[in-house]
């Protein structure tokens, strides 16, 4: 799997062309780490893995919809410690999630990283959780309707 997310880097950034800056560390673990379901631009089937671009800020007007993020086993149980899982989680919502992350959001630190990947949510539906968060953060905090498809994905 590495391998093969090692390889998509090589493309995307052979793709980009010479003008194209090196990818910077968290969009390097990102690369390795996430896009291989996510995809290198947050774009994935939502009916299999959630999208991330233009989405995944919608969560982060909640409290519980911001700690879900980390505490996706996926996410809380990754090998990529602290410091770097919040820079990625950094990218994630403020590069990928775009104008669906609310202003004035503060970023991930690598204490609030250590402190929620200590619950993962490995005992809830997952689906059902997100949905949840998902209508809340439509109602509650206007996030966009299209948030809807994230839920869609176990």
């Amino acid at each position: 799997m590495r391998f093969a997310a090692a390889l998509l880097v090589l493309a995307w950034a052979g793709a980009a062309g010479a003008e194209t800056p090196a990818l910077g560390h968290a969009q390097t673990v990102y690369a390795m780490r996430c896009a291989g379901c996510h995809g290198l631009e947050g774009v994935s089937p939502p009916a299999v893995v959630p999208a991330l671009r233009g989405q995944v800020g919608g969560f982060l007007c909640l409290q519980e919809g911001r700690d879900y993020l980390v505490r996706v086993p996926g996410v809380a149980l990754s090998l990529v410690g602290d410091d770097d899982l919040a820079a990625v989680m950094n990218f994630v919502a403020f590069t990928l999630g775009g104008a669906s992350t609310p202003s004035g959001t503060a970023p991930f630190d690598a204490a609030e990283i250590a402190r929620l990947r200590r619950e993962p949510l490995n005992e809830v539906s997952l689906r059902a959780y997100r949905a949840t968060l998902v209508e809340r953060a439509i109602v509650d905090c206007g996030a966009p309707a299209g948030l809807r498809a994230y839920g869609t994905a176990e």
